[in-house]
């Protein structure tokens, strides 16, 4: 995949940073963190969640992409 910076600010760990990327493919809107990057999904029912900026979780990344793709509109990227 060619490299992406994405029109959000980049996420200091790779395998979040390529969640987001897969998240802005999807036409996911992401919002800048303080914290947390909020990301907003493109369809009708308007799903939502937060990646954290610093999380404590190793599998973080694998666990949100799991997330997303049994909950809400996350068809290609998490899988």
């Amino acid at each position: 995949m060619a490299k992406h910076e994405g029109y959000w600010k980049k996420h200091p760990k790779p395998d979040l940073q390529q969640l987001l990327i897969d998240l802005d493919a999807e036409k996911w809107r992401i919002v800048d963190p303080p914290t947390y990057y909020k990301v907003l999904c493109p369809c009708p029912q308007k799903h939502k969640t937060w990646v954290h900026l610093t999380p404590k979780n190793r599998d973080y990344a694998q666990q949100k992409r799991t997330y997303l793709s049994t909950h809400a509109c996350f068809n290609k990227a998490g899988r």
